[in-house]
């Protein structure tokens, strides 16, 4: 950034081109470097803490310049915007500033003293753009009127479902509200069956991703038994496609010009006789498979909608703080992607070792 003719805080002097300048990192106030050594600290360090950021100076032409008279200090032209901050011109039309992110013109002018972020109700100052409880975008809290999870479910917040706000139940879930909303409304209300297809096609993944692990502690050791009670079966599948493989690989020839008709009646029967053989089980694989998940998928809203509500109340009666209770409910839901990596880990681990332990008594 250019410093010319702005003046040092502690010296009272103006910085001129080839100045050794600090900048303070709290602030940005800028210092010549002797006097930064010279006094320590930041020369408005006694406003650090508060809302305080340096702000550069406007240059007020002196009376003898002219516009027929242009120099190095011309004021900006009128179609461009002043960075309030740095001092950088901008294009008229830009809302931030090229130069160091800040907000310009009149949007600048009109930002609250305060922003209370809509996510887990923070008061924070105006002038930053991310809340300090929960990192939350202020910018985005503010261009909702209400808790932005509920953004498109078609549901007021204030909302009773079941014994639960549909304020705090949104928060709970988070980026999928539009989704699993107007499920716990439904289930809430009486209905028996929910399906949930992606419990049906990550299970029993899907429960840890969710942060149902007792659920999902369940659903894992029963895919692993399950697998391990069918592993004759899968067995016969694999044993009949090792035959399969031992006749095609039996068949010598360096292209298919070669492969005589001996040879594709060979080929013929070797894959009559693996559909023959291994068809009845895979079908029976197959049949247990889709069982497994469809359990999981009749099961995990309603098992997401009991734990979401035990949860919420859990954190209610923890804390009487209406912004801590917004915090901790955001932190109690959402998704866990560590968790899903364990699962899979997990399930592996404990597969391997029950196959260890099998083939120890056999």
């Amino acid at each position: 950034m250019n410093y010319s003719d702005q003046t040092c805080k502690f010296c009272g002097n103006k910085f001129v081109d080839g100045d050794d300048i600090v900048v303070c990192p709290e602030c940005a106030t800028p210092h010549h470097r002797e006097c930064w050594k010279a006094c320590g600290e930041c020369v408005n360090s006694a406003l650090h803490g508060t809302d305080f950021v340096w702000k550069k100076e406007r240059y007020s032409p002196p009376a003898e310049e002219t516009a027929d008279e242009p120099t190095a200090h011309q004021t900006p032209a009128p179609d461009s915007a002043v960075c309030h901050v740095c001092g950088s011109e901008n294009p008229a039309d830009s809302l931030h500033c090229g130069s160091c992110g800040a907000l310009l013109g009149s949007e600048a002018e009109a930002k609250p003293e305060k922003i209370t972020c809509h996510f887990c109700g923070k008061e924070n100052p105006g002038n930053v753009f991310r809340c300090s409880e929960c990192g939350a975008p202020l910018a985005l809290s503010q261009n909702i009127d209400d808790n932005p999870y509920l953004h498109g479910t078609g549901i007021d917040g204030s909302e009773i479902i079941g014994k639960t706000k549909a304020d705090d139940l949104a928060r709970y879930v988070q980026g999928k509200s539009r989704s699993y909303l107007p499920k716990f409304k439904k289930l809430a209300s009486g209905k028996k069956i929910s399906f949930n297809w992606a419990a049906f096609f990550l299970a029993p993944y899907w429960f840890f991703f969710r942060k149902l692990y007792k659920a999902g502690i369940f659903f894992a050791v029963f895919f692993v038994s399950v697998s391990m009670l069918t592993f004759e079966i899968q067995d016969k599948v694999f044993t009949a496609a090792d035959e399969y493989y031992d006749v095609i690989g039996s068949v010598q020839y360096s292209d298919a010009s070669q492969i005589t008709d001996a040879d594709l009646a060979l080929i013929e029967k070797a894959s009559d006789e693996f559909v023959r053989k291994a068809a009845p089980y895979e079908a029976i694989l197959l049949a247990v498979s889709l069982a497994e998940r469809l359990l999981c998928a009749l099961l995990a809203d309603r098992l997401f909608y009991k734990k979401a509500t035990e949860d919420i109340a859990e954190v209610y009666s923890s804390t009487d703080s209406e912004s801590f209770r917004k915090l901790m409910i955001m932190r109690r839901g959402s998704t866990s992607l560590v968790a899903l990596m364990a699962c899979v880990l997990g399930m592996q681990v404990l597969t391997e070792a029950l196959i260890y332990i099998a083939n120890l008594f056999m």
